[in-house]
């Protein structure tokens, strides 16, 4: 019971922070959450991983609630276009600025992926917020947000069975 006292106590201190900061929560949240984890606040204990699980799969289920792939059917190659380039600028000048400080190629690669993603979630929320979720600007940000995570899942896939050889490599893709 101490645990889930402690969780409440984050998450009620946390919607005070963002109200007063006006900030988006679920940043607030995380941030929140990630501090008393790092300062050993929160104990390790079942019910604490299972509010984690618990919480993570509310947050995606309700973000995918709004990414209705319909909805984008009408700018399908300016959301592509600009989801693939955004994601190969981003990505590209992420893993040349880590070569440039001195990590290895693979390092270089996490890094540059790393920086070319955006949280769904936050700009599903913030759409929300400022009423933009259908206007054509709204439609196409959150259609790159799906190209963003749909090449997500595929370098995921790629990185678990990389070590395998590139026979690993093709029944990872073929897993997606």
């Amino acid at each position: 019971m101490t645990s889930l006292a402690i969780i409440l106590l984050i998450a009620g201190a946390g919607c005070a922070v963002a109200r007063a900061t006006r900030i988006s929560l679920i940043p607030v949240w995380l941030v929140g959450g990630s501090l008393a984890a790092a300062l050993g606040a929160l104990p390790q204990d079942e019910l604490v991983r299972d509010a984690f699980e618990l919480a993570m799969a509310v947050l995606v289920f309700s973000a995918g609630l709004e990414l209705d792939p319909a909805r984008f059917r009408q700018y399908w190659r300016a959301v592509l276009w600009v989801g693939c380039a955004q994601f190969a600028l981003v990505a590209g000048t992420g893993f040349v600025v880590a070569r440039a400080l001195g990590f290895d190629l693979v390092s270089a690669g996490y890094l540059g992926v790393a920086l070319a993603t955006s949280s769904t979630l936050v700009v599903v929320h913030h759409l929300k917020q400022r009423q933009q979720m259908f206007e054509p600007f709204g439609r196409l940000v959150l259609g790159v947000l799906l190209v963003q995570d749909l090449l997500m899942i595929l370098i995921i896939a790629l990185v678990a069975h990389w070590p395998g050889g590139a026979g690993s490599l093709a029944r990872g893709l073929a897993g997606v």
